[in-house]
């Protein structure tokens, strides 16, 4: 973890990089990139300078250093769309001599910062195809994290995926194991052999799983409407025992899931419930709306929290959308709820 008391050297280096950046060879521009990136330094002079560089001398660019560029970017959360461009069409140029890793790390910082390239995304599952027995856990799960979330389904990319998944799932991480759910569910690919596998493997290693894997794999079985009883019970009892670290996408999702595939397990949504109103404020408005739907589809009345969450809809009711306001009316009414006649 950085120190501020290395910020006095940080501000030295950047400053003497910026002077001589111009003479910085494509490994170093990559170095330095990635070094901002690993320190969380995000110095947009700096980076604008780096950038300027790697556009002028990306040809001379390796692959990796293309792949850990693009990466360093997106770690920062730092869009240079010129630069992105650059790395997009020479990455595309010379696909074929890019390895699983550099491949990953191009399509999961173009996914991080919402780049979708249809050319390259197409190059990249194709090559990915070919190497696909090269990649690892890491790789396979981030992978299909990227396509998912630029809502790029390319079904022979995720069938070779779970084919891969498949033989190496015990080898995963919690994160690698409910990212990869995730994509399926959000691309909506019911690949049933993987989902099997993948239950299997998430009651086995439950206690692995904090709340946001533990909420992320809820979704995915009640978005692909999978009911998988024992588990669905599993991920109750672990998600109650480490629900004070919910955050309220975490709360708002798993009520949504249970709700979804018409789990009636109270004790979950009294302690959901609990837990979520001294979190309100921090709701998105899609979170408050997906509460009260859970509750109202579950027939759950709980007064405190549908309290609560007519006055945090009163005050937010002009973010809310026609589909989380018709969904919030639609929770009151059927729960009978008419405490709070200037909501409804």
């Amino acid at each position: 973890r950085r120190k501020s008391s290395d910020q006095p050297l940080l501000d030295a280096i950047s400053a003497a990089a910026i002077a001589r950046i111009s003479d910085c060879l494509p490994q170093e521009l990559s170095n330095l990139s990635w070094a901002l990136a690993t320190l969380q330094v995000s110095d947009t002079t700096l980076l604008d300078a780096i950038a300027a560089q790697a556009i002028a001398k990306i040809r001379d660019f390796s692959e990796q250093h293309l792949a850990n560029t693009a990466w360093a970017f997106a770690a920062l959360g730092y869009l240079h769309r010129p630069l992105m461009n650059a790395i997009a069409s020479e990455a595309l140029r010379r696909i074929m001599s890019l390895e699983p890793q550099g491949l990953t790390n191009l399509v999961w910082a173009m996914a991080t910062l919402g780049i979708r390239n249809d050319p390259l995304m197409e190059a990249i599952a194709a090559q990915a195809i070919r190497l696909m027995p090269q990649y690892i856990p890491q790789d396979l799960g981030n992978t299909a994290w990227a396509f998912a979330k630029l809502n790029v389904e390319h079904l022979p990319l995720f069938e070779a995926i779970a084919a891969q998944a498949m033989s190496k799932l015990s080898s995963f991480i919690a994160q690698e194991i409910t990212n990869t759910a995730w994509a399926f569910a959000t691309l909506a690919i019911h690949h049933g052999p993987l989902l099997e596998a993948i239950s299997a493997e998430s009651i086995r290693r439950l206690r692995e799983y904090d709340p946001q894997a533990l909420s992320n794999t809820a979704w995915a079985l009640a978005t692909l409407g999978v009911l998988d009883s024992p588990l669905m019970a599993a991920i109750s009892a672990e998600s109650i025992a480490k629900l004070r670290h919910f955050l309220p996408q975490n709360l708002g999702n798993t009520a949504w899931a249970f709700a979804k595939l018409a789990i009636q397990d109270f004790n979950l949504l009294h302690a959901i419930s609990s837990q979520s109103i001294p979190k309100l404020r921090e709701f998105r408005a899609q979170e408050l709306s997906n509460t009260a739907w859970a509750l109202a589809k579950l027939g759950f009345r709980h007064g405190p929290l549908m309290d609560a969450l007519a006055s945090e809809s009163i005050k937010t009711i002009s973010s809310l959308n026609p589909h989380d306001l018709s969904g919030m009316a639609w929770s009151f009414a059927t729960l009978s709820y008419q405490d709070h006649t200037p909501l409804l």
